[in-house]
């Protein structure tokens, strides 16, 4: 939790600075600075709530002896829900469980925390992802100006042999290309290396984009399904 809660906050303060500094920055970053607070908050009560030596009381799943059955059961309602809570869903879904083997009144009880806590998980994961585009949109940038600068073919295929790999990468592709096209001088060939090296990955850059672009939404709605 400790982890977590500093991987979130990390995210939270590039995001922060990203948006003062009137960067675009995703939704999901927007709604991280919108409900840090709160998370913070969430996180400081689930440590009073879900201490060690409780957690180690909770009957455990059978198939997975180090993991209390309760937080299988969450983990298995938020991975099929998106993080969406629902009343009838989720009763459904206890319902669905207490037919196999009845849950004990101390995992009912937890339950509301141990739900906390793993929207918490998902947080960390999606602030991981927050930093990642967060770099490589402006790694992107850098190297679109690196590229603008440079005088010659010879220096500018060394930078495209430099940077290749990253190509795989649709935010890198897709900034790479809004920068290069939004250039003050003629991006042509390095608007053509981008394509070719798309499409030795079976891509486009049309396809980056739209990657891209879902990836974002995805992330978003992911992110407001949580409050």
């Amino acid at each position: 939790m400790r982890e977590s809660a500093k991987i979130i906050l990390h995210a939270f303060h590039i995001s922060d600075i990203a948006a003062h500094n009137d960067k675009t920055i995703t939704p999901s970053a927007q709604w991280l600075i919108d409900n840090h607070y709160t998370i913070d908050k969430t996180i400081q009560q689930l440590r009073h709530d879900l201490s060690k030596s409780f957690i180690k009381q909770l009957p455990l799943y059978k198939q997975k002896i180090d993991i209390p059955r309760i937080f299988a059961l969450a983990w298995l309602y938020i991975a099929h829900t998106d993080s969406e809570f629902l009343q009838e869903t989720l009763t459904a879904t206890i319902n669905g469980f207490q037919k196999v083997c009845t849950l004990e009144i101390s995992e009912l009880w937890a339950l509301p925390s141990v739900m906390q806590m793993l929207l918490i998980e998902n947080i960390r994961r999606l602030s991981l992802r927050i930093e990642q585009t967060q770099y490589m949109r402006h790694f992107a940038h850098t190297v679109a100006d690196k590229i603008s600068l440079a005088d010659n073919e010879t220096k500018l295929h060394t930078l495209f042999t430099q940077y290749k790999p990253f190509t795989a990468d649709s935010t890198f592709s897709a900034h790479l290309f809004y920068h290069l096209r939004g250039a003050s001088i003629d991006s042509t060939i390095a608007l053509s290396w981008l394509e070719k090296q798309l499409h030795s990955q079976n891509s486009s850059l049309e396809i980056a984009k739209a990657d891209e672009h879902a990836k974002q939404a995805s992330d978003g709605v992911t992110m407001g399904n949580m409050v």
